[in-house]
């Protein structure tokens, strides 16, 4: 599997936890944090795990632990392959490589903070289980996301190449 095959297997764990995140109850008045991330706490409604809703409902903290896992790995094989990368080409090739692994790993290096950051706001939210730490954790979890997002329109946008005039 190649790189790009594997950035669109991430973009779609992130979308499902994003997703799984956005059908969250805004507050959890029952204090079971855990069972909010998961939806099967009472304030989800969510008891009956042969309701449909329990079903479409993916449990938050496995998707963000998966997800962790899938982004640490991917940010490992990205190390490995710059420098064979950046050795590549010659001349204003091999400046156009260079430029655009240091782009890859900037756009890499912030995937992997907004991560952190989805991450210390669950941390926070599973502490007290106020709304406010619910609300700071969707806000991440919509930052990591739109990033994402962005990521995901400018790899297609290289793929199409230049525009001809």
């Amino acid at each position: 599997m190649d790189f790009l095959e594997r950035w669109y297997g991430l973009y779609g764990e992130v979308i499902r936890f994003c997703d799984a995140v956005a059908s969250l109850p805004e507050e959890c008045p029952c204090g079971d944090a855990d069972g909010h991330l998961d939806g099967r706490c009472p304030c989800c409604g969510e008891h009956s795990q042969t309701s449909p809703a329990a079903h479409a409902r993916e449990r938050c903290a496995a998707l963000l632990e998966s997800l962790r896992a899938a982004v640490a790995m991917l940010d490992d094989d990205f190390r490995r392959a710059v420098a064979p990368l950046a050795k590549a080409g010659s001349g204003g090739t091999r400046f156009e490589v260079r430029h655009g692994v240091f782009l890859a790993a900037s756009d890499l290096e912030r995937l992997v903070r907004a991560l952190d950051d989805v991450h210390e706001t669950a941390v926070g939210f599973r502490r007290t289980c106020a709304a406010t730490e619910l609300g700071r954790f969707r806000r991440a979890t919509a930052t990591l996301r739109g990033h994402c997002d962005s990521l995901t329109t400018e790899l297609q946008g290289g793929l199409a190449g230049p525009a001809s005039e």
